[in-house]
């Protein structure tokens, strides 16, 4: 776009492609990585970014647990990411953490030899 109605200065368009570079440049360099330290995928054109193989195929009841923000410094993710989930967890509850609330065990079937990684999921919040 070259203008946005009443952005006479081009103000505000100017500050949306900003953040949309920093979008694209945090998207095409952020490394998804294993626990262990392993490259699973480099930037979000990767194959394997958004899901790769588990180490074990899951099979069975697995008990749902809420999900706790990371240790970025740990984990190499950056900060940005993990703020921008934080603040919107406060602003909306999850289905998963609702239920949880009032049935104190929530147990699910797990038939997959995928995960979703845990980088792609904070990138894309």
């Amino acid at each position: 776009m070259t203008s946005l109605e009443r952005d006479k200065d081009n103000r505000a368009l100017k500050s949306l492609q900003e953040v949309a570079l920093r979008i694209e440049a945090m998207g095409k360099t952020l490394e998804v990585k294993k626990r262990d330290g392993r490259l699973v995928a480099s930037g979000w054109n990767d194959e394997h970014f958004a899901v790769t193989r588990n180490e074990l195929k899951e099979v069975g009841a697995r008990v749902l647990l809420p999900y706790q923000s990371p240790d970025g410094d740990t984990l190499n993710i950056p900060w940005e990411i993990i703020h921008a989930h934080d603040v919107t967890s406060d602003t909306h509850e999850g289905v998963i953490d609702t239920t949880i609330q009032y049935e104190h065990e929530v147990s699910i079937s797990m038939f997959h030899s995928d995960e979703v990684n845990e980088e792609a999921i904070l990138f894309a919040n």
